[in-house]
């Protein structure tokens, strides 16, 4: 175990020395945006927390604890007809681990064409844009308490006629420290670059935290994020649940990079046996985003 920790922070820090620096200078931004709406309402801060196929995105390493088969997808809406998708799925194969599939879409709908003569855009039809992600995961645990998970990722984005491409890799780990405390750390993006005209790195990301559960209904997270195009951002959260059916989620999120939302989060959950349904709310510092809204749809088999 000894020999993958150092192996693992290893590859982190040199994908982050070899990565660039300062606001502005990485690729694909679609990629920091965070998805579904357990994570939303609880600051973001779930990297730790037991995770169904959104496990793909936020830590692979959870996918080693998981058993049977996880599916969850997840809606949120921008800016204007700008709205984002995720899908997630997870399969355990039992002692051989557990297998993850992950897509990310941003899209808008269609945007007149403009030119410096004709600004309106009148009679120059329309385009659209869209960025898209697929991750390959795979997880499985190295005794009992700890989880690892490594992934391949695709990633492609296009406006109008012009397209890129990339791909890059993630890793996690999720340690189980005692029964009612994990740690989690993540990093995503390790290396490669996209642009059009000019290529840049794509937004390296490692996030870390913790969770712990005082009680058996009562969940505490805390975690914080370091982005190499952005800097800083921290995030805690609290999920109460009430007859193993109803989750009620509070959280705060802030710092640098903090995806426009600063402040306090909220939301719920309902879970009917395979089926859990999950919405968050979260104020936007970004005039231009207003409130942000994320909606969620799980399964478990």
């Amino acid at each position: 175990m000894k020999k993958f920790l150092t192996l693992f922070f290893s590859v982190m820090l040199i994908s982050m020395a070899f990565a660039g620096t300062g606001a502005g200078t990485t690729g694909a931004p679609f990629l920091k945006i965070p998805v579904g709406a357990k994570a939303g309402a609880l600051g973001e801060a779930i990297v730790a927390a037991p995770l169904g196929g959104e496990a793909v995105y936020w830590n692979l390493g959870s996918l080693a604890f998981q058993k049977g088969i996880h599916f969850n997808a997840s809606y949120q809406v921008w800016i204007a007809d700008i709205s984002s998708q995720f899908v997630g799925l997870s399969y355990n194969l039992g002692d051989m681990g557990t297998l993850g599939l992950g897509f990310v879409n941003l899209g808008s709908g269609e945007i007149d064409k403009t030119t410096i003569l004709n600004p309106d855009g009148t009679d120059l039809g329309t385009f659209t844009a869209t960025d898209m992600a697929v991750t390959l995961g795979y997880g499985k645990k190295l005794g009992d308490n700890l989880g690892i998970g490594i992934g391949a990722k695709y990633v492609s984005q296009k406006i109008d006629t012009e397209s890129a491409t990339a791909f890059t890799a993630d890793l996690g780990i999720r340690y189980k420290v005692m029964d009612n405390l994990c740690i989690g750390v993540s990093a995503q993006n390790l290396f490669g670059q996209i642009g059009f005209t000019e290529k840049f790195n794509l937004p390296t990301m490692v996030k870390a935290g913790v969770a712990f559960k005082p009680m058996n209904n009562l969940l505490v997270l805390a975690a914080g994020d370091y982005n190499l195009d952005s800097g800083i951002k921290f995030g805690g959260g609290l999920q109460y649940t009430l007859m193993e059916m109803v989750a009620l989620r509070l959280g705060y999120g802030g710092g640098q990079d903090n995806n426009n939302i600063e402040g306090f989060t909220a939301g719920f959950g309902v879970n009917f046996k395979m089926v859990n349904v999950d919405f968050s709310y979260a104020l936007s510092n970004e005039d231009a985003f207003k409130d942000i809204m994320k909606f969620s749809l799980g399964l478990q088999f």
